[in-house]
């Protein structure tokens, strides 16, 4: 079959306009070798570069690499190989195939068949014999092996050689170049000893290549494959070889000069090509050819210069005309340029010198006048510093009054909207509603003054680190869905997963998202608000694009600055202090940042961008951690001794430091704390670890959050059965209702009291025990409730099938064992089984029971296999099963049939026992 062979195919065609006069001829070149042998690719560079300096013809090309050296003696693979050549080219025929010598055995049995009266140009060597004549249609390119120039060329350069190792494989090929070199081994039986190694396997070649004798050379021919048919590329064999030899290596081609092989008289495929491309254009322009067989002058005398000076050969004595490559150059070839850059510079320098001194000059006059004006402003300057302190203190003194009694105004009206002390009618809640509107912003307010004074007094502290983008935007995103109060807004995210971390402060990077996602869903009454991400050089831009209400342009130029809106009715109907962009290009200045508005148009949109640095360094990981920190630390985070704990946490967090104070919080005989440095790697403990009692989370890491992990685990398990408290930074009212939202069960605030946290852990962790504990008293119940009837019943058919039929009476026996083993060896510990076991103790019942019954009882299976190692409750489908014959089918006389369904659905299993029986 075709679908059997190994085949490389490569076609291309070159996509050129050429005026309607011109010919168009399509030109199939058949390779018999793999397409990274590396003179194929020069054989193919000659063809095409004869051909396309004519202006007369048009060539489309095809190529075929056929891959023989390992299917040379496989009649089959030649067979499929022509079937599949007839196929392709049936409607698309060649006017001109081009191939090698290695390809004959196909072209001479098939050739007519697949490619009838089309000329087929075939390159051999010389002393290549054919067992049939060449069809009239076949042109025979005969390149002369010449080996005893190869022969002439090392006792010429090596004049002390005693013997001459010849490295050549097994192929069909390689055979044909053994009988030349037994030829020149008569000519120079008295001048050197001839070792051929074509029938050697490949180990055994390099053994005898790595012992060869002092005063002995290696000539290295080609190897396709060996003598026990195992393919190899010829150009790595050559480099291999050169490796192992510790005589002179010399080459017969070209493409194995570079590899450390001497040179000699060698042959360059792409003057073979070249030749075959001119027999191409001259049977196209009617120029008989005076004889089908045609001799190609393909050899040269290379030479490599590195090689030349390690074996100590004389240039001289090589043959006129040698060609030398890798020939060193000298100092003034290699820093040229480098000299003529550096004298070029010196002069600008010079130049800039003399520019400098003299802008010198002029600064120095200037800064004497300046110095005269501003010493009758200094004492107005300081009076007025003394009175901005004054505004300054009063400002944050007030401000942190303010706070507190605001925090209070806003958890109440929460309260009595939520109803906890009482219902309230409808004008009552739109009110309350107003007032905690008002409350927000007022507390936002208070905080972006706060700020504007730190940053005016340059209190700002910053702790820069890697931090992932992605994370970052997923903590924000969604904490702002809580905010938003209508459903025609939505905030889309367009980050690639391999963007580059940044290089900022993770709780101020955050602050800048907060700012920038908020103004864009606070004016976009309906519509989207687009957050990306790309790499520009050194830095990643981070847009923000909206589709609210746009800025306009002469107001556009005034949006970074302090108490600063773009329209005067935006301010009365939004509301807000005119400091978030300002302390958003703040903040990002102060980590090497930027932001920056990329457009805006009235009731259009707008979008706002910034830029911050980009670090090599990965946000930490487990994996980082182990590397980088010393043993004591790696050691931190290594699973403790499990026999001396009865509870089990697992800490994530993306800091390492982090992570050995949650361990030494919990450093003690009734904790084991197991860590994670990223939400995935967690969720791969949680999945493999099936004893981790809690799971302490960070919201901000890379890769996925803390929010995301939490739900991926709340996929697999509910909150009773692995309880997760949030860890982070922010506290505000919508962050900690994002948390719950992911499935959390608790949020403790960074920094954290280490007796909170203990207290927080230990009754979560006794809810889950407590759950647990009845979870086990329900399953040691249902496990108890095998019927006596149903053995009594089960042992009696048995009985009765000793008497007639002893096989299924044991057969029985076996279904009646396997049932009572499922049933009592449940753990009353475990709350799942796999569904595998589930089905084999039901399928031991219903074959008992179809005993019993006879043919009034069918059981259908309808089962997904996929499935079978899923985990679900213990005894589920079984007593269903049962309830459906004892108390639908055996109803009927005729009983009836019971099918079993289990199938896979979007968000779990579905399990599903039918019956047609008398119903309810």
């Amino acid at each position: 079959m075709l679908l059997a062979i190994i085949l490389f195919t490569v076609y291309s065609h070159n996509n050129i306009i050429y005026a309607d006069s011109i010919q168009e001829k399509h030109v199939l070149i058949v390779n018999p070798f793999t397409q990274d042998y590396p003179g194929s690719q020069l054989y193919i560079k000659g063809i095409k570069s004869t051909l396309e300096k004519n202006s007369e013809f048009k060539f489309d090309y095809s190529y075929e690499y056929l891959d023989l050296a390992r299917h040379s003696h496989d009649e089959r693979y030649l067979e499929d190989l022509a079937k599949y050549l007839k196929a392709k080219y049936l409607k698309y025929k060649p006017d001109y195939i081009i191939t090698a010598i290695s390809a004959y055995s196909l072209f001479s049995k098939y050739g007519n068949d697949v490619f009838p009266n089309i000329p087929v140009i075939i390159d051999r060597d010389d002393d290549t014999h054919f067992i049939n004549p060449m069809p009239p249609n076949h042109i025979e390119i005969s390149q002369l092996t010449e080996i005893d120039k190869n022969i002439d060329i090392i006792l010429k350069t090596k004049p002390l050689t005693k013997k001459i190792y010849m490295v050549l494989g097994d192929s069909i090929n390689e055979r044909n170049i053994a009988k030349p070199i037994l030829e020149a081994e008569n000519k120079f039986s008295d001048k050197v000893e001839f070792v051929l190694l074509n029938k050697l396997p490949y180990e055994d070649m390099l053994k005898v290549i790595k012992n060869a004798e002092d005063n002995s050379v290696i000539l290295y021919f080609r190897w396709y494959s060996d003598v026990k048919g195992k393919s190899f590329i010829p150009t790595e064999v050559i480099q291999t070889v050169c490796q192992y030899a510790k005589v002179p290596v010399y080459g017969v081609s070209m493409q194995y000069l570079g590899s450390g092989v001497i040179g000699g008289y060698v042959g360059n495929q792409e003057l073979v090509g070249q030749t075959a491309g001119s027999i191409v254009l001259n049977i196209l322009k009617g120029n008989k050819l005076s004889d089908n067989h045609i001799y190609a002058s393909s050899r040269v005398y290379i030479f490599d210069w590195r090689q030349l000076k390690r074996w100590k050969i004389d240039e001289k004595i090589l043959p006129t005309g040698s060609i030398i490559q890798y020939r060193e150059k000298n100092v003034w070839e290699l820093y040229k340029a480098y000299i003529i850059g550096t004298f070029v510079l010196l002069i600008v320098q010079a130049v800039l010198i003399i520019v400098l001194l003299i802008n010198k000059r002029k600064r120095k006059r200037a800064e004497t006048e300046l110095l005269q004006a501003n010493n009758s402003l200094r004492e107005m300057t300081e009076k007025l510093i003394n009175i901005d302190k004054m505004k300054d203190e009063f400002l944050v003194t007030t401000s942190h009054e303010l706070q507190t009694p605001l925090n209070g105004i806003i958890n109440i009206s929460e309260t009595l909207v939520e109803g906890k002390y009482g219902d309230i009618n409808q004008k009552q809640e739109e009110e309350l509603n107003v007032i905690l509107a008002v409350s927000r912003r007022l507390s936002l307010l208070i905080r972006d003054i706060i700020d504007f004074e730190k940053i005016k007094r340059n209190e700002i502290e910053l702790n820069l680190t890697a931090i992932d983008i992605r994370s970052a935007s997923t903590v924000v995103v969604e904490v702002l869905k809580h905010l938003i109060d209508s459903k025609n807004v939505e905030i889309l995210v367009s980050i690639p997963e391999d963007l580059s971390p940044v290089f900022a402060d993770e709780n101020r990077l955050l602050q800048v998202l907060f700012n920038l996602l908020g103004n864009g869903v606070k004016f976009t009454a309906k519509g989207t608000v687009t957050l990306s991400a790309e790499e520009k050089g050194d830095f990643v831009k981070i847009s923000i694009e909206d589709t609210g209400i746009g800025i306009s342009k002469e107001k556009q130029g005034k949006l970074f600055y302090a108490f600063s809106q773009a329209e005067e009715e935006t301010s009365i109907q939004y509301g807000g202090s005119g400091l978030g962009l300002y302390i958003s290009r703040q903040l990002l200045k102060r980590m090497n940042g930027q932001i920056f508005l990329e457009w805006s148009e009235p009731q259009k949109g707008t979008c706002f961008s910034f830029v911050l640095p980009k670090t090599k360094v990965e946000p930490a990981n487990k994996k980082r951690i182990l590397e980088l920190e010393s043993e004591e630390a790696a050691a931190t985070i290594k699973v403790e001794n499990k026999s001396v704990k009865n509870c089990s946490i697992l800490a994530v967090d993306d800091k390492i430091t982090n992570l050995r104070a949650l361990k030494s919080i919990f450093h003690d005989r009734e904790y084991e704390v197991l860590t994670a440095s990223n939400g995935m790697e967690a969720i791969e403990i949680v999945n493999t670890e099936k004893d981790i009692d809690l799971v302490l989370m960070d919201v901000m890491m890379p890769g996925i959050s803390g929010y995301e992990a939490c739900r991926k685990i709340r996929e697999k398990y509910s909150s009773y059965d692995l309880p997760v408290v949030i860890l982070t930074v922010r506290d505000a009212p919508e962050d900690i209702a994002a948390g719950f939202d992911a499935g959390a069960n608790d949020f403790v605030t960074k920094p954290f009291v280490a007796k909170e946290l203990r207290a927080r852990v230990s009754n979560l962790i006794q809810m889950k025990k407590s759950v647990q504990k009845a979870l086990k008293n329900e399953m040691a119940f249902l496990q108890s409730q095998i019927k006596p009837h149903f053995l009594y019943n089960a042992i009696s058919t048995i009985m009765s099938f000793c008497y007639t039929d002893g096989a299924r009476a044991g057969e029985l026996l076996a279904y009646l064992s396997q049932y009572l083993q499922k049933s009592f060896n449940i753990d009353n510990t475990a709350t799942t089984v796999s569904l595998e076991n589930e089905l084999e103790l039901t399928k031991a019942y219903t074959e008992i029971q179809k005993a019993r019954f006879g043919e009034r009882l069918t059981v259908e299976y309808d089962i997904d296999d996929s499935l079978m190692e899923q985990r679900i409750l213990p005894l589920i489908i079984q007593p269903l099963v049962e309830n459906s014959i004892q108390h639908g089918l055996m109803k009927r006389k005729n009983g009836g049939i019971v099918k079993i369904t289990v199938k896979k659905e979007i968000g779990g299993i579905r399990i599903s026992v039918e019956d047609n029986g008398i119903g309810i």
